[in-house]
């Protein structure tokens, strides 16, 4: 939903993503069709196996991941990636159970931290 324009004014999809894929200058020629056929490629692929993980909630990884630098779509990355963060997730997880099973009023002070006001 949003596109990171450079000091140069080059646009590209994430400040983390960079191609030989060019997407377009703000002062010049830009290819914004460009832009949505990479999301609409990302999310198709995506879908099946995000929508069957149970981590997907959690997950930390995004579209700049899973492609090489021409702009392309690495399935094997993809997959070795999505096993290495579900195996970070649970680790997470199963360390925030253990402390709050050590000491269940550990993180009751952050009940009180105001994120955004």
């Amino acid at each position: 939903h949003k596109l990171f324009v450079n000091v140069d004014g080059d646009i590209n999809v994430c400040e983390n993503y960079t191609t030989d894929n060019y997407f377009g200058n703000v002062n010049g020629t830009h290819n914004i069709y460009a832009v949505k056929k990479l999301l609409k490629e990302y999310k198709e692929i995506r879908k099946d196996e995000c929508g069957k993980c149970w981590a997907r909630k959690l997950c930390s990884l995004c579209y700049k991941d899973i492609y090489d630098k021409n702009g392309e779509i690495n399935k094997e990355r993809a997959r070795k990636l999505c096993e290495n963060e579900r195996g970070l997730v649970a680790e997470v997880l199963t360390e925030y159970c253990t402390v709050l099973e050590n000491d269940s009023d550990l993180l009751n002070h952050l009940d009180e931290q105001i994120l955004v006001e």
